[in-house]
């Protein structure tokens, strides 16, 4: 039997957790282009963004900076990572700042066959979590039976699930694209076979999506490899696989807890009880030592600071750190995506000393605050943790059947559901990063009143979408795939 090629590296990480919640992933094939660039979309809530790009050549020569990366305000550079000699290998970088303009690649030699990133982002209103696994390995005639596997470990949830898998190939010839893939969470499987003809040097992106994967399921495995012709199978193809990112569908089974609650029930001086203290504070970089954003005040010096003494920027500021934890504490965020992130960005921008005394901002603080106010107090949202009217005791009253079809989805799609409430029922489009990009439905509902509509999914780009029906105090969100 011919003797496979499986080489592999450790491009980032082996795997990486990271305190965002969301890896996207985008790429380019740059076979004989001299630059490139990658767009970066929601700059606003990104941490870091790392790229690499794949090189491989017949030749053995020195590369030494061969492709360097930058963006408007930073030089360019990179560091080379040889895998086999000076003729396999990639070039990489990590970004901590971010810009519309995106990053870009100078290609100084031949043999740059893909321009690759992962754009890691801090986003607590996002309807998933993002698992990855960054150990990039080289195959070339490996065979079934040598195949690389992916374990990544994922969290347990309440319910089932649905789970999108997404794989980046770096291609090396312009023959057949021959990639075998097999995908396993739990009882749920999906095996594909990328056998069409890649048109020259490229970067292939696979998205696999397994629905309703059980909650107990705790780890997602890949198998990947290219056909040995000396075992019988087709005849394979050079690859590079760039590591794995299995993002996984959120199960809301929270609910809200006020500001009081919060204070009390943490480390800080002023009405905290450490005892007593809730874990959930964990989940910020440094807890409640935390920097929050540019007040030079860590989260507990904020907690006791008055509004009625340091101006209404800490009426915003006690609400978002209490909506904040109840993100953290997995209540649904839906009811406050848009407030959230506008809050996000007004803190990143102003500081007490910026809001105090100016009547717009302070009026913006007010306003946001408020409604963070309402959605901790279970006014609006999943409910608060005391109301049992709100928590799912009668659970009859809180179901949304809901169904969205086809889906995929590229032209026209079809939203169906049974209002539960005598209310107003809002049907609204996110973003995969939270974003609201569309209100499709906005009208009064009777209990009982089953609705349907069409909407036209082409007025919008190919990816990942969620729809929420908010009915009442009921809400409820399913994925949507609008595809090519």
């Amino acid at each position: 039997m011919k003797k496979f090629i499986l080489n592999f590296l450790f491009l980032f990480c082996i795997v990486n957790f990271g305190k965002a919640q969301v890896i996207d992933l985008v790429g380019k094939g740059t076979f004989e282009a001299s630059s490139s660039n990658l767009p970066l979309s929601e700059t606003f809530n990104i941490d870091s963004v790392k790229v690499a790009a794949i090189y491989k050549s017949k030749d053995d020569i020195p590369l030494i900076d061969g492709v360097e990366f930058w963006d408007i305000d930073e030089t360019r550079k990179s560091v080379w990572n040889s895998i086999r000699g000076n003729n396999l290998g990639y070039f990489n970088r990590t970004f901590y700042s971010s810009d519309d303009n995106g990053v870009n690649a100078d290609i100084k030699i031949d043999n740059v066959h893909s321009f690759y990133a992962y754009i890691y982002r801090d986003i607590p209103t996002t309807l998933f979590k993002s698992y990855i696994d960054t150990t990039t390995v080289f195959m070339y005639h490996n065979g079934s039976e040598n195949a690389y596997v992916y374990k990544i470990e994922i969290n347990k949830d309440s319910a089932s699930r649905d789970i999108t898998v997404k794989i980046p190939i770096t291609e090396l010839d312009d023959t057949g694209r021959s990639v075998i893939i097999d995908i396993q969470a739990g009882s749920v499987s999906h095996h594909t076979e990328e056998n069409t003809y890649n048109f020259g040097n490229s970067f292939f992106l696979g998205e696999y999506t397994l629905n309703n994967v059980s909650g107990n399921v705790s780890e997602v495995i890949i198998s990947i490899y290219s056909p040995n012709p000396d075992d019988g199978e087709e005849d394979g193809d050079s690859f590079f696989v760039s590591g794995i990112v299995v993002d996984v569908d959120k199960i809301f089974d929270g609910c809200t807890l006020t500001q009081g609650y919060w204070k009390n029930h943490s480390t800080c001086k002023t009405n905290g009880n450490g005892p007593k203290r809730d874990d959930t504070w964990n989940n910020l970089p440094d807890a409640e030592e935390t920097v929050f954003f540019l007040s030079e005040q860590d989260y507990c010096e904020v907690f006791d600071t008055n509004p009625g003494k340091g101006g209404k920027y800490y009426i915003l500021a006690h609400q978002y750190i209490a909506a904040q934890l109840n993100l953290f504490n997995n209540a649904d965020p839906t009811a406050i995506a848009d407030n959230f992130i506008e809050a996000t960005n007004f803190l990143n921008k102003y500081s007490p000393a910026d809001v105090d005394g100016n009547k717009t901002l302070e009026n913006i603080s007010v306003h946001l605050g408020g409604v963070l106010d309402q959605y901790n107090n279970g006014q609006i949202g999943p409910g608060h943790c005391d109301d049992e009217s709100t928590l799912g005791v009668n659970d009859v009253n809180k179901t949304i059947d809901y169904s969205i079809y086809p889906n995929p989805t590229n032209s026209k799609g079809s939203v169906e559901f049974v209002a539960n409430q005598n209310s107003k029922t809002t049907v609204s489009m996110y973003s995969i990063t939270g974003i609201k990009v569309a209100v499709l439905f906005d009208k009064e509902t009777l209990k009982g009143q089953q609705i349907k509509f069409n909407f036209n999914s082409d007025r919008y780009m190919p990816g990942i979408y969620f729809i929420n029906i908010k009915n009442g105090s009921s809400s409820v969100s399913k994925k949507l795939i609008i595809s090519n």
